[in-house]
């Protein structure tokens, strides 16, 4: 039987070593940064679902910006809306009497200035 040396193995960062059972409380470390960050994914994509549905969906959504409802749809589905879009967005909501502001756009407060 073939013998490998052992790989040098980085020393655990500090949030790990809380208590007994090191190798859950690394697990359990790892699932809760997971479980925060696709949360902050989730309610930052949300942003175009809401922005869509406040024109009254994808059909009048689309009507209203000029586009085909495939795009509108696409945006929907992927959860936001291309920057360069964002702005005959903004505006068809202006025109249509929709209440959207650019920080709509940008809930997490990245909005570009």
């Amino acid at each position: 039987m073939r013998t490998y040396p052992k790989k040098a193995h980085a020393p655990d960062p500090p949030c790990y070593k809380v208590g007994a059972g090191v190798g859950i409380n690394r697990v359990r470390a790892h699932f809760a940064l997971a479980m925060c960050a696709l949360a902050a994914h989730i309610a930052h994509m949300a942003y175009a679902q809401k922005i869509i549905d406040q024109f009254g969906g994808v059909r009048a959504a689309a009507a209203a910006i000029g586009l085909p409802p495939s795009t509108v749809q696409g945006w929907k589905k992927r959860g936001t809306i291309p920057d360069d879009q964002k702005p005959a967005v903004l505006s068809a909501a202006v025109e249509s009497g929709i209440q959207i502001t650019k920080a709509d756009f940008w809930p997490g407060g990245e909005a570009a200035a």
